[in-house]
């Protein structure tokens, strides 16, 4: 009788899990490959900052920001990021907008610190 109950339950629980269990999967790979690209676009975003940097300083002057590109929204609002008033963005000062602007957002691919025609349309 025990078996038989077991025969009739055993197939309905897996009908009933399979479903979460393959999402489950699917959501930790999709986790990791959210990771991977926060990790390529922070590794991005440090080449293009040290690449704006040019006296290496670890800081951005507005002179700097210009010549590099930066996004317009960036040099409008550079006095605002700017939070300890010293006429630099330092890359602790770029990463509190970014966190302020989408709390752990993953920006597009083509949202990048360089490229004027940035766009802001979420992933």
């Amino acid at each position: 009788m025990v078996f038989v109950r077991l025969v009739v339950i055993v197939p309905v629980l897996v009908t009933l899990l399979a479903p979460s269990l393959a999402t489950a999967g699917g959501d930790e790979q999709r986790a990791q490959q959210l990771e991977q690209r926060r990790e390529r676009l922070q590794q991005k975003w440090e080449q293009q900052f040290r690449a704006a940097d040019l006296d290496g300083d670890r800081r951005l002057s507005r002179e700097e920001a210009v010549n590099a590109r930066l996004p317009k929204a960036l040099l409008d609002r550079f006095d605002a990021i700017d939070l300890d008033g010293d006429c630099t963005l330092s890359p602790e000062e770029l990463l509190t907008a970014q966190e302020k602007r989408g709390k752990n957002r993953v920006l597009p691919a083509n949202e990048e610190i360089g490229d004027a025609t940035v766009k802001t349309t979420a992933p």
